[in-house]
């Protein structure tokens, strides 16, 4: 069933924050208002009264058999229970941890037999109460094992079952629930959330919930099977959604809290109204789009033309008209032809409706989306991603100084680090989305001193710097934050720069008339920079796309579906975001709203630019022809070669200055490893290894030389202090892996996906550490990473037992060996078949030390980083 999506109160004056929803049993909608402490009664298309009790902040509401109103009355730490009229009754609670005492409660519902249950939000806990508010029951506590909460948010009750939305412990928590006794008995949970904030139960069993914090709402079946995510779509992005609620017609009313707005959604979370851009050439495009109803279009089209560079006013108008198509499932599909555009151009179009009206009625929506003309020939569209890069490089953290005194900051060499590192980045992202996204870094660095735990001053704060140089932040997409923030170590008797994981907010489209507020990373300054930037950006870019109206773009932090991650034939980190970058369709680049949009010279169109030194690679710079698509004269495509490398500059756990002897492209070979394959019947062309494991069954304890069923080298990898090789083969007992060092490392790890469906899916992805730093190898951890388990973390050390593992090593002053065992698994995809396709990653500790920007550690991949090698058995 279809219905129209209304939008409740987004005009309302003094109506602020939407945090509660109830309906009662005329089928009106009450809402609360927990910024302008108010509740508002809807009925149709009308609000018929506000009522103002006397509550601070007001989020949950229910209502008892008696028609009596409860409000989580979160500011006073109590409840409320009001008449129809909003008179208040009688309150019970106060702010407190003892029982019957409240920290901000949330949410609260009302059982048929009356008994009040309380999210005691801030208190992680559950309380019960009689309908005269006497207490009757506490449950639960802080943590994260089940019956544990983490500031739960949300409540629902269906046939017996209490669904809690367990806050910060991100999922959804279900019990079996006796009304008569209160007790409460564990069935299981749906995770998958940042932050659950709510969750609701429809007539038909179907249960919905919501992440705060990423602003996405979904759906699940009874056994918790996950149908649908909706992030707002066209109806633009939800903003810190607070509640949700499943109406006695069927559809689903969600407080947009932060937008200020309550929607209705129908229960499939319809949107119908994403045009489609279709046949785009050089100098026009076809638009199709779909709605319930007639849009009412005055004029029926509008576009304006994009500006060159991002934050200047756009220029126009163009106007386009529709017509419309025959009807379908009650919907009227709706065409344009746009003709007259300029090659090579981005543009802003948008839609006049009254598809989705606000309640009481006001002015209509637009629905506004991007796109850019196809150049001519002899040039490439790009887009440009304005990023302010903000670099504090004299940050001292006293309470990690171990009493020591401030120490000097990093030198000059610093700042070219942290460069190199984000360039790194910039190519990534440039080579792996056909280059198409160029990352421009406009760079700000504060040097004056600075001390955790003190007020800095005013000059040291984002918008002042950017204002040195007439800026604001709304002319970029994004900014990145970095601290070199110093402490010292005791045991090196020196100072150093803490490395850190990142934070990202999303960015936020305002429209056309006004500027958009750009996304924020923040990261620490110590280590793994070209990771962080390239992870966290993703999160900004995948922000961009969903105010876009594209929030099928994939969130890039990895695992299996079930638990909320994003899934396919990719290896880890890095692996998996030039995966997004390269399966995402190059037209649809343009159809982010954020950036410009510029062209470039590609005289042979064979998709890399030829001589550009605005954007991160050319085929000047890489020493191609750039009058032939192919270099190398074989039919590969310059592009194609150039993007058998993702361009991965080293592992995560390596130094700058720690990188492996990688094969990148070289556009003049047509065999990039010098094996003798060409490169067109190679699967990973720039990995040195031979991409089929031969069949044999060696004797363990023999070395590789005395063992004729190792055959030759499989690969070789190594850097200019460090070699080795690996040899594989197989029978239908096990797979067989034998490495050979010029000189033992301190541990290696082996990663498989016997599957070839992802490291991070199914049940297939073997984690082998082994320790080499005594006189014999051994095994150091192993588990399975199980994503099957729909939990994280996915290591399963059940499911292979590691002593089934074989394994046998040789370590002499010249040469170091390692042979290993795995044996045949079913459960885990280890079949042992002619034919099989393993995937596989070697990494290698090879000399411990300190990971940091300027440290010791020397830790690297066998070949590119993250990238899992198939490799075939044969006989």
């Amino acid at each position: 069933m279809l219905t129209t999506l209304l939008l409740l109160g987004a005009m309302q004056v003094n109506q602020t924050a939407p945090a509660g929803l109830a309906e009662d049993a005329r089928g009106r909608l009450y809402v609360s208002y927990a910024g302008s402490n108010e509740i508002a009664v809807h009925e149709g298309s009308l609000i018929r009264r506000r009522l103002h009790p006397p509550v601070k902040g007001p989020r949950g509401l229910a209502f008892d058999a008696s028609g009596r109103l409860y409000v989580a009355d979160s500011g006073n730490h109590r409840i409320a229970v009001l008449d129809e009229n909003g008179t208040l009754l009688f309150s019970f609670g106060g702010e407190g941890a003892g029982p019957g005492q409240f920290r901000t409660p949330y949410d609260v519902l009302v059982d048929d037999l009356g008994t009040v249950i309380v999210a005691d939000t801030f208190n992680s806990r559950l309380q019960f109460f009689d309908s005269q508010g006497h207490h009757r029951k506490s449950f639960g506590s802080l943590g994260e094992e089940p019956g544990q909460f983490r500031e739960p948010a949300g409540l629902a009750l269906a046939d017996g079952v209490l669904y809690v939305a367990n806050g910060w412990n991100g999922r959804v928590d279900l019990f079996r629930y006796d009304p008569q006794t209160l007790d409460l008995q564990f069935l299981r949970s749906i995770p998958g959330f940042w932050v659950c904030g709510d969750v609701a139960v429809g007539k038909d069993g179907t249960i919905y919930a919501l992440d705060r914090n990423n602003g996405w709402i979904g759906k699940w079946d009874r056994d918790g099977n996950e149908l649908k995510r909706f992030g707002g779509g066209n109806y633009g992005l939800f903003r810190q959604p607070s509640a949700l609620l499943a109406l006695s017609d069927g559809r689903v009313a969600v407080a947009d809290t932060q937008n200020n707005r309550v929607l209705l959604l129908d229960p499939e979370f319809t949107d119908l109204f994403r045009p489609r851009v279709d046949r785009v050439g050089r100098e026009g495009a076809t638009i199709r789009w779909e709605a319930r109803t007639a849009p009412v279009l005055q004029p029926a089209f509008q576009g304006v033309e994009r500006p060159a560079s991002y934050g200047a006013s756009p220029t126009g108008p163009r106007i386009g008209f529709y017509g419309a198509l025959p009807r379908n499932s009650g919907e009227t599909r709706f065409q344009t032809t746009l003709e007259g555009l300029e090659p090579g151009t981005g543009y802003y179009y948008w839609i006049f409706t009254d598809q989705m009206p606000v309640l009481p009625p006001a002015e209509r929506r637009a629905r506004v989306f991007a796109f850019a003309t196809e150049p001519n020939p002899g040039k490439k569209t790009i887009l440009n991603l304005p990023i302010a890069v903000i670099l504090r490089t004299d940050v001292w953290n006293p309470e990690g100084s171990n009493g020591e005194q401030r120490g000097a900051p990093p030198g000059p060499e610093y700042l070219r680090y942290v460069k190199e590192e984000f360039e790194d980045a910039r190519l990534f992202y440039f080579v792996n989305s056909h280059c198409r996204v160029n990352l421009q870094y406009e760079w700000y660095v504060y040097e004056e001193p600075l001390t955790r735990g003190e007020p800095w001053p005013e000059a040291a704060g984002e918008d002042a710097l950017l204002r040195q140089r007439g800026k604001t932040r709304q002319d970029y997409v994004a900014l990145v934050v970095i601290e070199a923030e110093r402490r010292y170590d005791p045991a090196r008797k020196a100072y150093y720069l803490q490395g850190s994981g990142g934070g990202t907010w999303g960015a936020h489209w305002n429209g056309l008339e006004e500027k958009s507020d750009p996304a924020h990373c923040s990261f620490l300054g110590g280590s793994d920079l070209a990771w962080l930037m390239t992870h966290e950006f993703h999160h900004a870019l995948d922000s961009m796309f969903e105010q876009s109206g594209y929030e099928e773009y994939p969130f890039n932090h990895f695992g299996d579906y079930r638990v909320g991650g994003y899934n396919g034939p990719f290896g880890e980190h890095w692996d998996g975001n030039a995966y997004i970058l390269r399966v995402w369709p190059e037209q649809a680049w343009f159809y982010c709203l954020f950036g410009s949009v510029s062209t470039t010279t590609d005289r042979d169109n064979d998709g890399v630019p030829d001589d550009d030194p605005s954007l991160p690679f050319d085929e000047k710079s890489w020493g191609s022809d750039p009058t032939k698509a192919s270099t190398a004269g074989d039919g590969i495509t310059d592009l194609r070669r150039l993007m058998f490398s993702t361009w991965v500059p080293a592992t995560l756990d390596s130094v700058n200055n720690a990188r492996a002897n990688l094969v990148r492209p070289d556009p003049h070979k047509t065999d990039q490893t010098g094996l003798g394959i060409p490169d067109s019947q190679k699967r990973e062309p720039c990995i040195p290894w031979y991409e089929e494991i031969p069949f044999g069954s060696p004797d363990l304890p023999k070395s590789i030389a005395d063992e004729p069923a190792w055959r030759e080298k499989r690969g070789r990898f190594g850097t200019q202090d460090f070699e080795g090789g690996a040899y594989m083969t197989w029978d239908e007992t096990g797979l067989y892996l034998a490495l050979s060092f010029s000189t033992k490392p301190a541990e290696f790890q082996i990663t498989t996906d016997f599957l070839g469906d992802g490291f991070f899916a199914g049940q297939d992805n073997y984690v082998l550490t082994v320790d080499c730093r005594g006189n014999e190898a051994k095994i150091k951890s192993f588990s399975v990473l199980n994503g099957a388990q729909n939990r994280w973390p996915f290591n399963d050390t059940e499911l292979v037992p590691v002593q089934s593992l074989e394994l046998a090593s040789d370590f002499r002053p010249t040469w170091a060996q390692v042979r290993i065992k795995l044996p045949w698994h079913l459960k885990s995809g280890l079949t042992c078949r002619e034919g099989d396709v393993y995937r596989f990653a070697f990494t290698f500790l090879v000399k411990e030390g300190v990971n940091q920007w300027n440290g010791d550690r020397v830790h690297i991949s066998a070949f590119e980083p993250y990238k899992m090698l198939p490799m075939r058995l044969v006989k």
